[in-house]
């Protein structure tokens, strides 16, 4: 095994062919652990390259007719975006061969199949995990942004004309999420200070919007206001001029005028 070249290398009829050795190496690597599976093995192999050079050496069947038929279906408009494997594709391939051929020499042929199956739900479950942690960190610094962020001590120590005043000033620059977030919290502030809720800087936006009652007039627009604060602050939804407005108009509604 250790003199056996890593390809061999055929001509015939002015083309040159190399032939890999690999799994007859794999074979023989198996032949100290197993020598009846690896002799029946090894046989399979030899016939296999045996049939191929037999096959090769056959004159070539008239395909041409062949040709056609398939040049007019891949024509047809469902193939149209069919394509054959990247460069990618390729790559990632051969890094699973390689693989798959380590573990045949580590675990032995007949406990690849086990082999594999356990790696794959190994990565599978790492995977989950990693989604998880993260999902819950993001959630962590959501929360913490939701009650440290607006105020010190609660939202309305800040009284809304300042979060109104903040919400133009960056609305001016073109910091549009600075705008939608400083508008959001002057609304909160505007509703806080007519005393619809007890002061809590530990509330969550989503907590403000069920401290009001279904029935309350002001229940459409803070659901509004609350909606686009989340999709722009915490989803980095895209805003501009458009947005802000919209923003300001759930405002009025609230009772909180702008200048």
């Amino acid at each position: 095994m250790r003199t056996l070249p890593a390809r061999w290398v055929v001509h015939s009829d002015g083309q040159t062919f190399e032939i890999g050795t690999d799994g007859l190496m794999d074979q023989l690597a198996e032949l100290q652990k197993s020598p009846h599976d690896a002799v029946q093995g090894l046989r399979q192999r030899i016939r296999a390259l045996q049939s191929d050079a037999e096959a090769f050496a056959q004159p070539p069947a008239d395909v041409s007719g062949l040709r056609v038929r398939l040049s007019s279906i891949l024509s047809r408009p469902e193939f149209r975006d069919v394509q054959g494997p990247t460069w990618w594709d390729r790559l990632k391939g051969k890094i699973l061969e390689l693989v798959a051929r380590l573990l045949r020499r580590i675990f032995g042929s007949s406990a690849f199949p086990v082999v594999n199956k356990i790696v794959v739900w190994t990565v599978i479950t790492l995977a989950v995990i990693a989604a998880a942690w993260w999902t819950y960190k993001a959630m962590q610094r959501n929360v913490q942004v939701e009650t440290i962020i607006p105020a010190p001590t609660s939202v309305s120590a800040k009284s809304w004309p300042i979060w109104m005043k903040e919400a133009h000033s960056a609305a001016t620059e073109g910091r549009w999420r600075d705008a939608i977030h400083s508008a959001y919290w002057s609304g909160v502030s505007c509703l806080e200070d007519q005393g619809l809720w007890r002061p809590d800087r530990a509330r969550t936006p989503r907590e403000y919007l069920r401290l009001l009652p279904s029935a309350s007039e002001y229940r459409t627009a803070l659901s509004g206001l609350t909606r686009q604060f989340e999709t722009v602050w915490y989803g980095y939804e895209p805003a501009g001029p458009e947005s802000f407005q919209e923003a300001l108009l759930y405002l009025d509604r609230l009772g909180c005028r702008s200048n």
